[in-house]
């Protein structure tokens, strides 16, 4: 049993939780086409729209943000040219009340709205987007929060008009790519992946999710080098070290997957999936010479630390960490802790119950050894 599955790069970057130090780890630009800058202050590029992760802190006025909407992808920022998660949709409604047919504030607000989970209120903003400029882009914007909700058929729709309007725009057609995964058409997926990464050859987030693609075929080898090719492109992508991680656990190279979990984890300090899957290697490895308790209970504990432990798979990581590291009363009372977490899935609740049953019984849990290859 994995603990996670390879994760894609949205068109617009995932959100972490609010970090350490305060600083929100979502931020959204007040003005359209921010400067980003290097730590010399010099600009080196600009951030149009949609929103950035928080990486780092400097000094009382800058942060260190990634984004998907401008290049490079990763620079420097000020803090007075950005607002928080909790206060953006706020701050576009005012902008929309002095100027409603703005249509950068439409979208901003609606990609405010997705990332608090309101998607109804997101796919409003960005169906009165379209209807002010009926553009590629926007029907770019609709598809994604269409995604998020879950309509993938009807975002696969949007995504298609957008590539007519536009068939040279790359994120169309990974999104379109990314919609028909999760219609387990992977096929069709992996073609439209394909041309994204014609048209964006040097794109490292696209080919990062055709790794994930390819992962979902079982071509080990082929996601392995597109997450490969993705780190080259762009070293800080913590994602791509963890996806090739979780390859190298499958073909089994255990010390090539423990190694790029420690690399994503260094590459984003905030990035809790990298300390996860670390710790469920160290925790549950097959090979004992792989596993390692007491690192496993640190790594695991910093992971739950990220999300406020209210994730359940991290929470049985952690109690499988302490099984391992032998304090099996910890291990029962951590993984009773993941149950009484609402909103966990049957089959996780069902594992977790699992694992508990071992800890109760003064056993750790071990991942079978990988079949054997003929």
């Amino acid at each position: 049993m994995f603990r996670s599955s390879a994760v894609v790069v949205l068109a617009f970057c995932p959100g972490l939780v609010v970090a350490d130090d305060g600083v929100p780890a979502v931020v959204f630009p007040r003005t359209n086409g921010i400067p980003v800058r290097d730590k010399a202050g010099e600009k080196i590029g600009q951030w149009a729209n949609g929103e950035a992760t928080v990486r780092k802190t400097g000094d009382a006025d800058w942060i260190e943000v990634r984004h998907r909407n401008g290049s490079p992808p990763v620079g420097w920022v000020k803090r007075g040219e950005v607002v928080s998660l909790a206060d953006a949709p706020a701050y576009y409604t005012r902008k929309l009340r002095d100027d409603p047919a703005d249509v950068w504030a439409w979208t901003q607000r609606g990609w405010a709205w997705s990332k608090k989970g309101e998607h109804d209120n997101a796919i409003k903003d960005f169906t009165e987007a379209i209807r002010l400029d009926p553009s590629a882009t926007n029907y770019l914007h609709r598809g994604l929060a269409l995604n998020q909700r879950g309509d993938h058929e009807k975002a696969a729709a949007d995504f298609t008009e957008s590539i007519r309007l536009d068939p040279t725009m790359s994120q169309a057609f990974e999104s379109r790519g990314l919609a028909r995964m999760k219609l387990k058409q992977l096929d069709e997926a992996i073609g439209d992946l394909n041309e994204a990464v014609r048209l964006a050859p040097g794109d490292a987030d696209v080919h990062n999710n055709r790794g994930v693609a390819w992962s979902k075929k079982g071509d080990t080898d082929r996601a392995i080098a597109d997450y490969t090719t993705a780190i080259r492109l762009d070293p800080t992508l913590a994602v791509a070290y963890a996806n090739r991680g979780r390859q190298w656990e499958k073909k089994p190279e255990f010390g090539r997957a423990a190694a790029d979990y420690a690399k994503a984890a260094e590459t984003d300090p905030r990035y809790a999936r990298a300390y996860n899957v670390h710790a469920w290697l160290l925790a549950s490895c097959s090979d004992a010479k792989w596993r390692d308790g007491a690192k496993a209970v640190t790594l695991a504990t910093r992971a739950c630390e990220l999300t406020g432990r209210k994730d359940a798979n991290y929470l049985d990581t952690l109690a499988a960490a302490h099984a391992e590291a032998g304090d099996f009363d910890r291990a029962v009372e951590t993984a009773k802790a993941a149950l009484a977490l609402p909103g966990t899935s049957p089959a996780v609740t069902a594992e977790i119950r699992e694992h508990m049953a071992l800890f109760e019984a003064r056993r750790p849990y071990h991942q079978p050894p990988p079949a054997k290859k003929d």
